[in-house]
């Protein structure tokens, strides 16, 4: 039978053979630079999850200070992640010449003691993930032990030194770094994993990164990211952080507070920080930074000014002559302070600001204190604090001509009015009176520094107002009130 079949030639043949070798070889080198490739990626990703498990230890370090004033002492290395010690402090007190399994006690600069051991995740109370690295190694955390311990020195005081691969320090003064974190990357040598097992192969102490697992000194091997696949027995740190003690405790205070009608004291804050952040520590942190300031002392309170005579009588009712009372406890009934003279006759005084109420003009002048309508507006919207605006009205009673007061009122009262229909009107003005009341705060010693702005709208504006006040008639600006409203202004 005749075979119809097409058989390749020998050339063909040889040809086919030689195609599919140079395929397989295409393959392999694709498929080797593809595993590289990948290799070197994921490698890539572990040293970037490092640098980040980096940063958040490190925050969670610094967050532990600023709540306790000191760092924590080390947790041990050969604590299994299961057992009561993992991830926990050795000692609150981190102290000197004192064993601690799993930690080990060195002498750094200036014969100061540094602890190594595992970050502390659980009295860092963050997750133990944090105390890992992306290799499966527990970070190594070293600590200057006087900086784990309640009374942290100021000061250039940290024992720990981190050096360059030629032995050199890389801090701005040697050996002063308070701790260290480091994160030992993909070589493994002498390092624990999470069950507290250390590493079979030994710490190779002849290389420069040697330094980082040796545990027999205070200084180890600034960063490395580069990776090495041949077994040359170099070590490589994937991430290394460190702090220096460059950091003084000193006491910040705040500036005297106002000293409000109804007290005879004034405070202001005062706080132990880290000069170099300004932030807060605790005050235990400051115990080298001398006796803490006082935060209280006495001053003579700021009352409302009583109105000057030609303001008009009004509102407090009952005969003229007499001290206004202040209702200072919510009962509707001003308060008498038994032990001040005034208060003789049944003359209700009140209580604390009695020594510096003087006698109201004409009539009671209980609600001379509105006179200040712009600024009154304001007030009672919240937009100005009572201190201010209880300044302005003393500077008002003590120091303006009565002509420019009325000639504030001419134009004031009617724009009182307005702001009451008008958004726009009141943000017009808004910032004209806000600089103009801050100032004369200033001006009353309520506020501790000067408003300039405020300064050139006086110096603009007054002498307006004066020259208006020349040329028209009083303004009753009690018209803008309800009785009830002028009763209230008056106890304010």
């Amino acid at each position: 039978m005749k075979d119809n079949m097409q058989h390749p030639s020998k050339y063909e043949a040889g040809y086919s053979l030689l195609s599919t070798a140079a395929m397989l070889v295409v393959l392999g080198l694709g498929t080797s630079a593809g595993m590289s490739l990948y290799k070197n990626q994921d490698a890539q990703k572990k040293i970037q999850k490092n640098r980040d498990i980096q940063q958040s230890a490190k925050k969670a370090l610094e967050d532990y200070f600023a709540k306790n004033g000191r760092y924590p002492c080390p947790a041990p290395l050969d604590a299994s992640v299961d057992s009561a010690a993992a991830g926990k402090e050795v000692s609150a007190t981190c102290p000197d010449s004192t064993s601690f399994s799993g930690t080990y006690e060195v002498i750094g600069r200036g014969s100061g003691t540094v602890r190594i051991g595992a970050l502390p995740t659980r009295t860092l109370n963050v997750d133990d993930a944090i105390g890992i690295d992306a290799w499966g190694s527990k970070i190594i955390y070293a600590v200057t032990s006087s900086y784990a311990r309640p009374g942290v020195p100021t000061g250039d005081d940290g024992a720990i030194s981190i050096v360059d691969s030629s032995g050199t320090d890389v801090t701005s003064t040697p050996g002063n770094v308070i701790y260290t974190i480091v994160l030992p990357g993909k070589d493994k040598r002498g390092m624990f994993s999470l069950n507290g097992v250390q590493d079979a192969q030994a710490c190779n102490i002849t290389v420069p990164a040697g330094e980082n697992c040796d545990f027999n000194n205070a200084t180890f091997y600034a960063s490395i990211t580069q990776l090495n696949d041949s077994d040359t027995g170099q070590q490589y740190t994937a991430a290394l952080d460190y702090v220096s003690s460059n950091k003084a405790y000193s006491w910040n205070t705040s500036a005297w507070g106002p000293c409000p009608c109804g007290s005879t004291t004034q405070t202001r804050a005062v706080s132990c920080v880290v000069a170099v952040q300004n932030t807060p520590v605790p005050n235990a942190a400051c115990a080298n930074a001398g006796p803490i300031p006082v935060s209280t002392q006495a001053c003579t309170p700021v009352c409302p000014p009583s109105p000057p005579p030609w303001a008009g009588g009004g509102g407090g009712g009952g005969g003229g002559g007499g001290p206004r009372s202040v209702d200072t406890d919510g009962d509707g009934v001003g308060d008498v302070r038994t032990s001040d003279p005034r208060a003789a006759g049944g003359v209700e005084v009140d209580g604390p600001c009695g020594s510096c109420d003087g006698p109201s003009g004409g009539g009671g002048g209980g609600s001379g204190g509105s006179t200040r309508v712009i600024c009154t507006h304001f007030f009672r919207k919240g937009w100005i604090d009572r201190d201010v605006w209880l300044a302005d009205l003393q500077f008002t009673a003590e120091y303006l001509p009565r002509a420019t007061v009325r000639g504030y009122h001419f134009w004031a009262i009617p724009y009182v009015r307005l702001m009451r229909k008008s958004n726009l009107a009141e943000k017009f003005m808004w910032p004209l009176a806000n600089h103009r009341a801050e100032e004369l705060a200033y001006q009353m010693g309520v506020r501790s520094k000067p408003n300039y702005l405020g300064k050139i709208i006086r110096a603009t504006l007054e002498p307006v107002c004066f020259v208006i006040g020349l040329f028209v008639k009083e303004q009753n600006y009690k018209s803008l009130y309800t009785a009830r409203e002028l009763r209230m202004l008056q106890n304010l």
